[in-house]
């Protein structure tokens, strides 16, 4: 680490000064690190709630009822009485 300067307080205790340029070069590389541990942490947390959206859209989608999608037609017999004829595509 770049020391900028080193002195002396009245009490005798001495201190280092890393200088402005050292610790916002420090605060850049943490934010960037931290930004970085999101990225790893989120894209497999986001693959794993979109697995989890299929599963439950899927199982949704199974209690559905199976809907009867033939054509339905209503022909007269030679009786008058109607009949109800299922075809099937």
């Amino acid at each position: 680490m770049k020391v900028k300067d080193v002195y002396q307080d009245e009490q005798g205790n001495w201190h280092i000064d890393y200088g402005v340029d050292h610790l916002m070069g420090l605060a850049i590389r943490n934010d960037l690190g931290q930004t970085l541990i999101q990225f790893i942490i989120s894209i497999p947390m986001s693959f794993l709630f979109f697995i989890f959206l299929l599963s439950v859209f899927d199982a949704l989608i199974e209690l559905i009822p199976q809907v009867d999608t033939s054509i339905q037609q209503i022909v007269p017999q030679e009786n008058g009485s109607p009949q109800m004829i299922i075809v099937n595509e």
